[in-house]
């Protein structure tokens, strides 16, 4: 059954991940309703925590755009989960401007997958990196959700995780970014419709997202970054869930 389970998480990247089967005993809960109970005394994965805010980075958020969609608070979040990610982006990556960490970490994952090296050798995959880390990031966030998880169909266990809401001020700007970007569109597009991620979105942010996406913007900065969140959160969550499984 695992196995079953890791074909669709772990391996999402690689077009193996279209043969797996869906009929899988330990199904996702993602619940609309209240939070689901988090599985008791889960580990909590080790991380960089430094989120103080750079004058450089306070401007680079100073943007009427972003005003138009987020609060105050939203912004701080924002900027709170984005600095810790960068810190961690930027950290072997040889760079002059934080858009270089970004392009050539797209251009490295795409180049690794498509040469069968594991995901799990890039950041954040490499179990260094989880918002659940980043406490101001995520507490209150009204753009992320603890909803999402995996349930055991036998014993009822769930594991929960953070995900992207379906409807959000996040969401809203990505929409926004949409219009501009037929990349973004469709990935927005398929994400409305599955309420959640997808073997295809997973494969092309990995894949494509080093020609589609315009680092230079820090609007395509923030969709690349909460898109390997959102994905690095739940492999986090269905590694929690196979130790479960295996006692």
């Amino acid at each position: 059954m695992m196995n079953k389970i890791l074909c669709y998480l772990c391996l999402s990247f690689s077009i193996i991940l279209a043969s797996c089967n869906d009929e899988v005993s330990g199904k996702k809960a993602e619940s609309q309703g209240e939070p689901t109970a988090a599985a008791a005394n889960e580990d909590k994965t080790p991380t960089t925590t430094n989120t103080s805010v750079d004058s450089e980075m306070a401007e680079s958020f100073d943007d009427v755009s972003l005003a138009n969609f987020f609060d105050e608070q939203t912004i701080e979040q924002l900027l709170a989960v984005k600095q810790a990610f960068d810190n961690q982006l930027c950290a072997t990556i040889s760079h002059n401007e934080i858009s270089d960490c970004y392009k050539s970490h797209a251009g490295i994952l795409m180049s690794d997958i498509s040469q069968d090296v594991p995901f799990t050798t890039n950041f954040p995959y490499t179990s260094t990196f989880s918002l659940q880390n980043i406490e101001e990031g995520v507490d209150n966030s009204d753009i992320l959700s603890n909803k999402c998880g995996f349930q055991h169909s036998e014993t009822g266990a769930i594991i929960n995780y953070y995900c992207l809401m379906n409807k959000s001020s996040f969401m809203d700007y990505v929409s926004a970014l949409a219009q501009q970007n037929g990349f973004i569109k469709k990935i927005y597009d398929e994400y409305q419709m599955a309420k959640g991620l997808t073997p295809n979105i997973r494969n092309s942010v990995a894949m494509t997202s080093v020609i589609n996406l315009d680092f230079e913007q820090i609007g395509h900065q923030l969709f690349y970054m909460m898109m390997h969140l959102a994905i690095n959160e739940e492999l986090i969550a269905s590694r929690k869930f196979q130790a479960l499984e295996n006692g």
